[in-house]
Formats: C-alpha cells, structure tokens, sequence
C-alpha cells in the first residue's frame, strides 16, 4: 500500500474520531503498522507529529465553535477531550497565541494556522515559519484591542475635558496600530501562495515595525504629556501609562520575533530558490551533453563545429558560479545556440539523413530559454541573495539609523519641553541645555554615519556614543530636579535616554554585523 495514501487514509479516520480518545498506538494499529513505523511515514507526509496533528485539529475545530456558537469554554474542551479549562486554555494558547476567551472575542482580526496536508518539504517549512508569525501576531492585535478599551474606559475618570480629549486620541492610536497589524496578517497568508515573494515579506515586516512605531509614540505621548501634570494627576493615570508601556515593550519584543521568523523563511526559500536554479541548469547540462555525444559519436561528419559549440555552452553552464548567473547570462547563451541551431537546420535541410543527429539541439535550446525563464520570475531580492542568503536580515547600518531616529526623536521632545519652561530658565541652564542639544546632535550624526567602513573602530565609535549618552543623561536629570515640579517632563526624557544608553550598551554588536 502507498504509504502516502495511508497517511491520508488515516486523516480521515483522525476525522472521524476527533471526539474519541486517540493515541498513535491506536491510530497505528488500525492500519496495521507498527507504532514506530507510522510516526516515521506520518511525519514525512504531513510534516509533524502525529499527536500534534490531532491537537491542532482539535483546537481548529474548537475555534469554529467558539466563533460560531455560545457553547461555554468549557463545554468546548470538554467536547474536544480536555480534562479542564485550563487546560484546553493552555493548549489553544500555545497553538494560537491567544486564549480561547480572547479569540472569541477578537476572532474577526486574528489570524488562523493553516493545517498542510502536503508533502512537500517546501510547503511544511513555509506553513511552520508563518504559523509562527500569526501566534505572534495574533497576541499583539489582541494586546492592542484590549488596551484600547482599557484606555477608553478609564481615560473618562479624568474630568478635564482635554484630558479625556488626549485618552480618546490616544485609544485611537491604539486601534490603528492594530489595524495595521492585521493588515500585516492579512499579508501572511499570501507567502505561502507565492513563498518567493520576498517583496512581500519586506512589506510585512514594515507593517509590523510601522505598528511598533506608534506603539512607542502613543506611549512616550502620554507619559510626557502626563508628566506635566500634578502628582496627583500622574498618580490617578499611572495604570493607563503602564498599560501602554507593557503593550509597546511587548510590541517591540514580538517584532523582533517577527523578524526573526521571516529571516528563517527567507533563508528557507533562498535555499529552494538555489536548489531550484541549480535543477534547471543542470537539465539543460545533460541535455547538452546528450547532444555533443551523439555527434561525437559520429564525427566522420563533417559536424565537428556544431559539437565544439554545444560543448563549450554546456562546459561553461557547469562550472559558472550561480551567484554570477543573471538572466542577460542566459540569454548570452540562448542567442548562440540560435546561431548553432540555425547553422544545424541548414545542414539537415541540405543533407535530411543527418537531420535525427540534430534533434536533441531544440531540446537544448528550449531547456536553456526555460532556465532563463526561471530566472527571469525571479525577485530582484531573490536574485541579489544567491550570494549572501542573510541580506535580508537588519544591516548594522539600519540598526544604528533606527536608534538614532530615536534619539533625535528626543532631541525633538527635549527642544519643546525646553521652550515650554523658557520663561522659567536662567541663562545658565539654557546654556546647558543647548549643550546637550550639540551632544545629541553629535550621537545621531555619529550613528547616521555608520557603516561597514567603520567596523575596524566600530568599538571606539560605540564607547564615544555611549559616553555622550551618559553624559546627556546625567545633564539632563541634573536640569529636571533643578526645576523640582515643573522639571517632571524634562526627567520623563531624561528616563528615556537613559533607556536608549542602556539598550545601546546591551545590543550584541556582533549581530548588527551580520546582513
């Protein structure tokens, strides 16, 4: 029996008995092979094992219902063989990335793992490493939605009528991010329709950033406008502040992952795409050969020329460097087996007998035009990665660039916080300030400029920005407790560069190295 169709023949009695206890002992025996046996074909027909399949059967099935029926959580786990809530709870979870609860709830912006039923290695992969991207995303849409509401339910506590203006504005922002995030995970499932888009995936993973990017800013908005407020004021809203702090560091931390996940596909399909080229070039390599031993076989005819052409073609093919390989290269190649091809028509018309030993030449000719074909559809990312498969990952160029668009994002706060305490600053402290402005300057000039030129004193340039840093914070803290109450927003910043000190001196300069 066809140890595929057996696979599929027992998804249909996984079916069946979905609601029925099953174990792989049970499943095997039923097919009548051995335990061990039915893992090793299972795994390799579907791409998991077989218990994992049957809970994520069970949960997609749960889900439906969670979305369709008013069926309680647990009347749902149990129906699908869980013991408990919690425990049903546990699973979807892991599987979803959100609670059973939260998915009813949000059900309509969350994303769904697919369940492959194919073979292909290609497939399995792409469908893991997306699955994966929608459990990440699915906890973030939902964190978003949930602190949205979180903020406009208790943002109407605040009896200024301003106030509450700036909690509606903010809870706005919110569900913008989480719009953008399921538009990004609306984008997932075209990956696996079209793996080779690496385009798309950029396009995700900006989506993503763009969401974290409003993340931050809501939440540095709110903390900043709030710090100008009283204590008691800050003390009334400090739950939102939190609120929103949690829900941008998690974003942050789930866009990492993200983009951690995407770099694994990429190097996936960039392998496939490598494999794939390397298949269509050595098709038409045999094919070639076939043809130049055929006339070799009969080089009493005077078609010597045309064996010599073939073989210097199929001779180059073999040896040429894929990273080389661009589509003018092939179609170099199909244009001289034109000529050849049309030197060898000649020759049959004028002598037919010999017209067999030309055969194989169209095939030549058409394998040739189908690998240029091949890499014709091709991406231009896909393309420029044959010779590096991690360029899709985060330059140190970028990863510097990102943290100084931060920190010129402060420079741009701490000027406008600045100009608002004007009336309340001595021209000591505003020649102080103007000083930290320059160091700032200095920091964001000195991470803009970064690049790989610079990797043999990338360390003297780190230790420079970091003790500018330092020096900014300390300058700027020293400045808020001088100005006591009214200084509290200029120490909500200075919190924040010290933050950026920090994450400076923690990122692993050996990964922004790598592209």
């Amino acid at each position: 029996m066809n140890n595929e169709n057996t696979v599929f023949e027992s998804l249909a009695m996984i079916e069946e008995k979905i609601h029925e206890r099953l174990t792989v002992e049970s499943l095997a025996e039923s097919l009548h092979f051995s335990k061990y046996h039915y893992q090793r074909i299972f795994r390799e027909a579907v791409g998991d094992s077989v218990m994992r399949y049957v809970t994520k059967r069970r949960i997609a099935l749960a889900a439906e219902e969670l979305a369709q029926t008013d069926n309680t959580v647990l009347e749902i786990a149990l129906r699908y063989g869980y013991d408990s809530h919690e425990g049903f709870t546990r699973s979807f979870r892991s599987y979803m990335g959100i609670t059973p609860t939260e998915y009813r709830k949000y059900h309509s912006f969350t994303g769904f793992p697919k369940i492959k039923k194919q073979k292909e290695r290609c497939a399995v992969m792409y469908s893991k490493a997306t699955d994966e991207i929608i459990r990440e995303l699915n906890g973030l849409i939902v964190q978003a939605k949930e602190t949205a509401e979180y903020i406009r339910t208790n943002g109407k506590s605040d009896s200024e009528a301003g106030m509450s203006k700036l909690w509606d504005y903010i809870a706005n922002k919110t569900d913008a991010m989480s719009d953008k995030l399921t538009e990004a995970l609306e984008r997932v499932t075209a990956i696996e329709q079209r793996p080779d888009e690496i385009t798309a995936m950029f396009m995700i993973v900006k989506t993503v950033e763009y969401a974290v990017f409003q993340s931050d800013t809501a939440a540095f908005q709110a903390g900043l406008t709030i710090s100008r407020s009283n204590a008691e004021r800050r003390d009334l809203f400090r739950p939102i502040l939190n609120k929103l702090d949690t829900l941008s560091q998690n974003a942050r931390i789930k866009s990492c992952n993200i983009s951690e996940f995407f770099n694994e596909l990429a190097a996936l399909i960039f392998e496939d795409m490598r494999t794939a080229a390397r298949r269509e070039i050595q098709k038409a390599v045999e094919t070639g050969k076939a043809v130049y031993k055929l006339l070799m076989e009969n080089r009493e005819l005077p078609y010597s020329y045309i064996a010599e052409g073939v073989s210097d073609i199929t001779r180059e093919l073999s040896f040429g460097l894929l990273e080389d390989i661009t589509v003018e290269w092939f179609e170099d190649y199909v244009s001289r087996l034109e000529i050849i091809t049309f030197s060898a028509d000649l020759d049959a018309i004028c002598t037919p007998a010999h017209k067999k030993l030309f055969d194989g030449l169209s095939a030549f000719k058409e394998q040739m035009g189908n690998a240029a074909e091949f890499f014709g559809s091709l991406s231009d990312d896909v393309v420029k990665a044959f010779d590096d498969p991690k360029r899709v990952s985060f330059t140190a160029k970028k990863n510097y660039g990102d943290k100084a668009f931060k920190e010129n994002t402060l420079l741009f706060y701490l000027k406008g916080e600045t100009e608002k305490l004007e009336p309340y600053l001595n021209e000591e402290q505003k020649a102080a300030f103007n000083g930290v402005f320059d160091k700032l300057r200095i920091v964001i000039r000195l991470a803009n400029r970064f690049d790989k030129a610079y990797e043999d004193t990338v360390f003297i340039v780190e230790r420079e920005i970091e003790k500018l840093m330092n020096e900014v914070y300390e300058e700027v803290k020293l400045k808020a407790d001088e100005l006591g109450e009214r200084g509290a927003s200029i120490g909500y910043i200075a919190e924040e560069l010290r933050f950026c000190a920090i994450y400076r001196r923690t990122v692993k300069l050996n990964d922004t190295f790598q592209e």
